[in-house]
């Protein structure tokens, strides 16, 4: 059976990490709506926020042109999420990673 390389496990487990974490809020959200007898938000509702967050900044740099003036900070949620993201990039691949299997070296 073919194996991946270290490096390419590790790249998985990170981006499983991002692409994992929104679905586990929503999870979260909804079980603590339930809990509370509410309805609550969609297990994907973090997904499309952050679509929608990512669309609104594309567009309010879209109608301003390529500078915006220094004094507009309109769109600054999602650079903030690309910013997190970035971060949270970056602290996943500095962990130690679990490799199942056994390795000899």
């Amino acid at each position: 059976m073919p194996t991946l390389p270290d490096w390419a496990v590790q790249v998985l487990q990170v981006l499983m990490a991002l692409v994992a974490a929104p679905l586990i809020s929503g999870v979260i959200a909804r079980a603590e709506a339930i809990v509370q007898q509410r309805r609550g938000p969609r297990v994907l509702q973090p997904y499309y926020d952050i679509a929608k967050l990512l669309r609104k900044d594309a567009g309010l740099l879209r109608r301003r042109g390529a500078a915006p003036p220094a004094h507009h900070h309109g769109g600054h949620a999602g650079r903030l999420l690309l910013k997190g993201a970035a971060e949270k990039l970056v602290a996943q691949s500095t962990v130690p990673v679990l490799i199942l299997g056994d390795h000899e070296r």
